[in-house]
């Protein structure tokens, strides 16, 4: 039998692809943003959130309710992958019908200077979209975290390599931005098919039952799933009606710059999904709480080392223009341990398949997220998003706390305080590493 690989190995992998990610993804951010200003940034950013809504619309939990079929071996992985290419068909045409009905309500007040053909184009990739995100999850099902990682990396670079192909023959306006990220994709998702194809065949006899059972299981997930969208990316929306689309460009670099502090959140709350996946719950007991406690003293060094370079940083590597990103990320940057708690929790809940635990909470932080933004976005400008991005963050940690301590009778003590074996297991992993390197 394969030998599993550790926590700190697996998690190592994922941060080591989100590394690739973040390198690569710089550099097409500073072509990107130095190409287009403030303001075509802002645009784009517009033309960017609004698939990723979509698909939360209409994911339906497909992903999730994926890795939960595959580690409970509730269907075989060959139905699975069967339920996921249709389920990416289905789910893509709907999405571009309802899209034009969607400019068409909302043409006033969120796409002023976006034509219906630059938003319809825009939502062109959606069926690849579900199919590259849903493969996400049929990996993680697998547990072959080394498979989706390498669906990160081959989509920024392939990102990387379009951009530079139209910076080059000058047609890297926003139409062409857009472009980049549908070839992208196109790109990713040819290589997941031939990727999983190499060991699974799909099987769509019985297809519809695997998406019936899907569906069930999955808009559980799916309703946590759209109020963490709604909790992430409403400021985006809430700066652009009571600002302009230059704030909104500002704000994006500054949470570009936060996305990476948070590729370490990220790594370790999908290494936590991928194990309660396939642990009793008693064993999820005992893995979580080391993971998130060891997992929060590594995240407070990045917030420190984010601190002390990104005011040199910022205006080096994306202009001039975008210095008054600056003190949005300092308001920004004390998120990441928010964010890490609960969405390393949250990710345990959603392996066990009780994500409805987390909606009160969520809930709750939505309602002070937007009745903050009211109250003082339009006379403090986007600094008022930015810090209620903080608030916002630590309220759903508190309150995730509380839920999960509740739930798996867990004490804070085993959550959140840091342990000499803990150490010790940083340490000595560390230590491996360099001796394997030298």
């Amino acid at each position: 039998m394969k030998r599993r690989k550790s926590i700190i190995v697996e998690t190592a992998g994922v941060f080591g692809a989100r590394a690739v990610f973040f390198v690569v993804g710089l550099i097409s951010s500073i072509i990107i943003n130095r190409t287009l200003g403030a303001e075509g940034r802002g645009v784009f950013a517009i033309l960017l959130l609004y698939p990723d809504l979509l698909f939360m619309l209409f994911s339906f939990g497909m992903g999730e309710a994926s890795a939960f079929n595959i580690g409970k071996k509730v269907f075989s992985d060959e139905r699975v992958f069967a339920g996921i290419i249709t389920a990416s068909l289905v789910a893509g045409a709907v999405v571009l019908l309802f899209g034009a009905g969607l400019y068409e309500l909302l043409r006033v007040a969120q796409f002023k200077g976006i034509g219906f053909g630059m938003f319809m184009f825009s939502l062109a990739r959606m069926p690849l979209y579900f199919f590259f995100r849903f493969m996400d999850y049929f990996f993680i099902g697998r547990t072959e975290i080394g498979r989706r990682n390498a669906l990160i990396v081959v989509q920024i670079t392939s990102y990387l390599v379009f951009i530079v192909l139209f910076l080059l023959t000058g047609r890297l306006n926003v139409f062409g931005a857009v472009a980049t990220v549908n070839l992208s994709y196109l790109v990713v998702c040819l290589y997941a098919l031939f990727s999983a194809a190499k060991s699974v065949r799909p099987a769509f006899a019985g297809v519809a039952g695997v998406l019936a059972e899907s569906v069930k299981f999955g808009l559980k997930q799916q309703l946590a799933s759209i109020l963490i969208w709604a909790v992430t990316f409403g400021n985006y929306f809430m700066i652009k009606y009571y600002l302009d689309s230059e704030a909104v460009g500002l704000f994006a670099v500054a949470s570009a710059v936060i996305s990476m502090v948070w590729m370490f959140p990220e790594a370790v709350g999908l290494i936590a999904f991928a194990r309660s996946s396939v642990q009793s719950e008693k064993e999820s007991n005992a893995s979580i709480p080391k993971m998130l406690r060891s997992a929060l003293f590594l995240c407070l060094g990045a917030i420190v080392g984010a601190g002390l370079v990104c005011p040199l940083l910022v205006p080096l590597i994306y202009g001039a223009d975008f210095k008054p990103s600056v003190r949005l990320i300092f308001f920004m940057l004390p998120s990441s341990l928010g964010y890490l708690c609960f969405n390393m929790l949250l990710n345990d809940l959603r392996a066990r398949g009780i994500p409805l635990l987390a909606v009160p909470v969520l809930l709750i932080a939505i309602a002070f997220n937007f009745s903050f933004n009211i109250l003082f976005l339009k006379s403090m400008g986007n600094i008022a998003a930015a810090a209620n991005s903080s608030l916002t963050f630590i309220l759903l940690a508190a309150g995730i706390l509380i839920t999960y301590k509740r739930h798996s009778q867990v004490s804070y003590g085993e959550l959140l305080i840091l342990r000499k074996a803990d150490v010790a297991a940083i340490v000595d992993f560390a230590k491996r590493k360099l001796i394997k390197r030298d």
